[in-house]
């Protein structure tokens, strides 16, 4: 099948309309004589250098099928994970949620009228633990729910506008890094991402020193586009790959060694098919095991909430019912 032709049938498939125009003038480039990847450097905000850095080495190297082949495997091996991470989120996110609505029906209806009842009944009642929790929740949440929303409405804007200054998205990112599970999955993602990417580039023909300026493009997290950059830099003043990785100082000894062996050997490429297969099953793990925690860390919590709740709200009932029929 012709590009021009495989190019027709991508574009009635695109729903956004930016891409579709992108695709139509690619293929009318094609059509004067431009190659794909000079077509696709054309529309940097639909393919990123990367992207265009592996369809030129696929070209130069006579095998572009193969090229865009693999970079359809990474693409999709992409959207896969952001799925299933999403499929571990979206289960503690509902629980925040629904735990927020719940919390604020109690605290501004529920608990004032429980409160008022309480207080009109005027008996001798010693008030329990739970109810007093309770209580207090209820007093804190009405007082304070000024200074809660400031707060969220502050953390959702540094959120927003943290891509609007450097330090700020430096920082944020550091932070995020160094959370509980949170963190090692996030960077093991990222590891594997910017190793799968790496062994494509190097694979398809793309020299050490470009693929590895060239792979920084599909990492997310500042701290570790910063330590790429950093790499980069080494390595082209001489230093060796292994090492230059190594001295950035964020990423796992293993990669660091298996590319080591890999420069020894001369097949830099086994090594990072090696880093890739490893991290694949590490990133698997990972999320099981976070998984195996959250949910039932989430029901014990909420069990929590609810068993304090039934309590504040039932044993003042029992004890006022006891000496009513003294």
């Amino acid at each position: 099948m012709s590009m021009q032709r495989t190019l027709e049938i991508m574009k009635g498939q695109m729903h956004k309309h930016r891409i579709k125009n992108s695709l139509i003038v690619i293929k009318q480039d094609i059509n004067s004589g431009a190659s794909l990847s000079q077509s696709m450097a054309r529309h940097p905000d639909v393919f990123s250098s990367s992207y265009v850095a592996s369809v030129r080495a696929g070209e130069a190297g006579n095998d572009l099928v193969r090229a865009l082949s693999t970079m359809g495997s990474f693409l999709e091996w992409l959207d896969e994970t952001a799925k299933e991470l999403m499929g571990v989120l979206l289960y503690p996110l509902m629980v925040i949620v629904a735990l927020t609505i719940l919390s604020m029906v109690l605290a501004f209806y529920a608990i004032p009228t429980f409160m008022k009842l309480y207080e009109q009944l005027g008996l001798q009642v010693k008030t329990p633990l739970p109810t007093k929790i309770v209580f207090a929740y209820s007093e804190l949440l009405k007082g304070y729910w000024p200074v809660f929303l400031i707060v969220a409405i502050v953390l959702i804007l540094v959120w927003s506008l943290r891509k609007r200054s450097a330090t700020l998205h430096l920082w944020i990112d550091r932070l995020i890094l160094r959370l509980p599970f949170i963190g090692d999955i996030i960077r093991r993602i990222e590891t594997l991402q910017f190793c799968r990417f790496l062994q494509l580039l190097y694979e398809n023909g793309i020299d050490v020193r470009t693929a590895l300026a060239e792979a920084q493009g599909v990492l997310t997290n500042l701290v570790l586009v910063r330590a790429v950059s950093f790499a980069s830099r080494q390595l082209e003043a001489g230093t060796a790959l292994s090492k230059s990785i190594e001295m950035c100082g964020e990423f796992p000894s293993i990669v660091c060694e298996q590319l080591e062996v890999g420069e020894q050997s001369g097949n830099i490429g086994e090594a990072l098919s090696y880093i890739v297969r490893y991290y694949d099953f590490e990133l698997d793990y990972s999320i099981k095991t976070f998984t195996a925690f959250l949910r039932p860390a989430l029901v014990v919590v909420m069990a929590g909430v609810l068993l304090i709740l039934a309590l504040g709200f039932y044993l003042p009932l029992f004890e006022i019912a006891t000496l009513l029929n003294e």
